[in-house]
């Protein structure tokens, strides 16, 4: 017969099922700010995480300008699926706030010249990584084994936004227009 130990181990009665959180019948655009402080931020960085699981990027489409970093995808509505049993698409934005620096480490694997677009596998924060700093950092992953890499700081803001097809398409124009306005 086993011992029992003194310091017994605690297993809450009730565990939170988070994805009753997640799933969803809206098919309103998502718009979800991350409390990047605290267990809550955390949390809601797996849910960031959960949210972008699938969607696509394009690399020449990444931008930074005065600190605030902007991503277009093309994001897969896993919250939809469990309701809908079809996987739809949407193009949205995360945008990411109070950003130092950014590296983009590709492996030799991804590149495809006939298909640009990045397929992301999760958002990752990650405490310590500056030693002597209070910046963090935020990995974007992607397949196989590439990743973004954003060095942020403390104060840091994520937020990702559905955007409509017509709202795109105006910021994509605009974009376009500032770049050759350069040229």
């Amino acid at each position: 017969m086993a011992k029992k130990s003194k310091s017994a181990e605690y297993q809450p009665a009730n565990m939170v099922d988070f994805g009753t959180s997640f799933h969803t019948t809206s098919l309103a655009p998502v718009l979800y700010e991350a409390r990047c402080w605290g267990a809550n931020g955390l949390h809601d960085i797996v849910f960031i995480s959960s949210y972008v699981h699938d969607a696509t990027f394009r690399a020449d489409e990444i931008r930074l300008r005065r600190g605030t970093f902007s991503l277009s995808l093309e994001r897969a509505r896993w919250e939809l699926f469990k309701h809908l049993n079809e996987l739809l698409a949407t193009p949205s934005q995360l945008i990411i706030t109070g950003v130092v620096s950014y590296s983009l480490e590709l492996s030799n694997q991804i590149l495809n010249p006939l298909d640009p677009s990045l397929p992301i596998t999760g958002v990752r924060m990650i405490h310590h990584a500056f030693p002597g700093t209070y910046d963090v950092e935020v990995a974007i992953d992607f397949i196989f084994d590439s990743k973004l890499r954003l060095r942020v700081r403390s104060d840091f803001a994520l937020t990702l936004r559905d955007m409509l097809p017509e709202k795109r398409k105006a910021v994509q124009r605009k974009q376009k227009a500032k770049v050759q306005s350069r040229k």
